[in-house]
């Protein structure tokens, strides 16, 4: 999601993410069979080591109000019992993110036991319960060890990420068939060298943005080949969050105009988050980053070997931004604003399909949902965004499931615990952490998990 992060938990917790320290469940669809749908909850939890990317940022005032996650929900001890949540609101599949800094802590090291160990658990009682595991190798999280390393804005660093997921693809392949390398690699790469919310922190590198990018890619077409060397019946994605920039309707108030600049603007950003960037490397193999029209900050590159493997491609999708003449978020009239920068707007989800389906590969949404304090923008959120989901069923998009952000609420990176995406609440500061359903958002995705079974 843009300008956010979920992320682990401070203190004495073993990390566990599931994307990264999130989890999301979801109904999954199988090809031709049944529609999937999930309920996707995040959450941080960490228990001992500390060693990522992330460890000198919570608390800083990047995170809003200078908060640290704590131990998050505490999935890493409760995941039982939201799993059991997950199937109760009727959730056939669940996505999960492994943490890279918790399994290997050291270049070249083995997989840590204990971490592999509770991975297993929780995959093998997704199973016991009919759920589907997808799992992220990935999620906005490294080694601060990697990072020391020059993380991937050195190109010569990407074979530790390819022997990463070697190493687990060997220890959980045989349970797990949906993989995806990374979570949002234009996201991470945005935030951490444009917007600067995420480690490294850098503003404005518009050149460094496109070289992370680029070294991302790589490291998945990389990631790609060597893990299905290992299991050819794996199928190995990538997740991106598709979101465009446009100027408001109602960008001068009453006046019918829009300055150059705010068009300007969008332009760059929309050249810049990069959805067309990703869909020609993975069809062609060709990387061609040119966010000020060769101005300045290009970065082109060709894929040795072509078109890189993707097996399906997972969509996030919220919404679009819109800007007003200050280049502040705002909403068009009559559009739905959420606690988030930006409106309800299902509609853009047929043009997100319509470019991911020049890949002629399937497609699971992988995130969607709502940020909503109040739980009343929410269930307009499902309503209609699961009626644009039928919809695109209807048309015959090759769209597989869908899996809901989130089920329970989560640390939601540089947000912190201001924004509640989900339809589980708990008090962030209480000792017990007890859950309790958002009654209109859950009935909600009961009907529509119920619903779109038959599709």
């Amino acid at each position: 999601m843009p300008w956010t992060r979920r992320k682990k938990a401070t203190g004495s917790f073993v990390q566990f993410r599931t994307d990264p320290l999130t989890t999301r469940a979801s109904r999954l669809t199988t090809h031709h069979t049944h529609h999937t749908h999930h309920t996707h909850h995040t959450h941080h939890t960490h228990r001992g080591r500390w060693n990522d990317t992330w460890k000198d940022w919570l608390g800083r005032t990047k995170i809003k109000g200078g908060r640290t996650c704590g131990i998050a929900n505490d999935f890493w001890n409760r995941y039982k019992e939201d799993v059991d949540r997950a199937r109760e609101i009727g959730s056939n599949a669940f996505r999960l993110s492994l943490e890279w800094s918790r399994l290997q802590t050291s270049p070249g090291a083995p997989l840590d036991p204990e971490a592999v160990a509770r991975f297993h658990e929780i995959i093998d009682y997704l199973k016991r319960n009919d759920m589907e595991p997808f799992l992220s190798m990935h999620h906005y999280v490294h080694p601060q060890w990697f990072e020391d390393l020059g993380g991937f804005e050195r190109l010569e660093n990407v074979r530790h990420f390819v022997d990463y997921g070697k190493l687990v693809m060997r220890e959980f392949g045989s349970k797990v068939r949906f993989w995806c390398t990374f979570n949002e690699p234009g996201v991470a790469s945005f935030a951490g060298f444009v917007h600067g919310s995420f480690p490294p922190g850098k503003l404005g590198r518009i050149q460094g943005y496109g070289e992370h990018l680029r070294n991302m890619l790589i490291a998945h077409a990389e990631a790609y080949d060597a893990v299905k060397a290992i299991n050819p019946d794996a199928s190995v994605g990538i997740v991106h969050n598709w979101f465009t920039f446009e100027p408001a309707q109602n960008c001068c108030g009453f006046l019918p105009y829009v300055p150059p600049y705010v068009t300007f603007m969008a332009g760059l950003l929309n050249r810049m988050w990069g959805n067309d960037i990703l869909i020609r490397f993975l069809k062609t193999g060709e990387f061609d980053y040119d966010p000020l029209w060769g101005w300045y900050g290009r970065v082109k590159y060709t894929h040795p070997s072509g078109a890189p493997g993707c097996d399906h491609f997972g969509l996030n999708y919220y919404s679009r931004g819109l800007m007003d003449w200050k280049l502040q978020s705002v909403a068009n009239p009559c559009e739905v604003m959420t606690d988030m920068p930006y409106a309800l707007w299902a509609e853009g989800l047929f043009g997100a399909l319509d470019g991911i389906s020049e890949l002629g590969v399937p497609v699971y949404i992988t995130e969607t949902g709502c940020a909503d304090r109040g739980d009343a923008v929410r269930p307009v959120m499902i309503e209609t965004y699961f009626s644009a989901i039928e919809e695109a069923r209807r048309r015959k998009y090759d769209l597989r499931g869908v899996l809901y952000w989130s089920l329970v609420d989560n640390f939601e990176w540089a947000f912190g615990y201001t924004m509640k995406f989900g339809v589980v609440g708990y008090d962030e500061d209480g000792e017990e952490l007890e859950r309790r359903e958002k009654e209109a958002s859950c009935g909600l995705l009961r009907h529509w998990f119920q619903r779109l079974k038959g599709l």
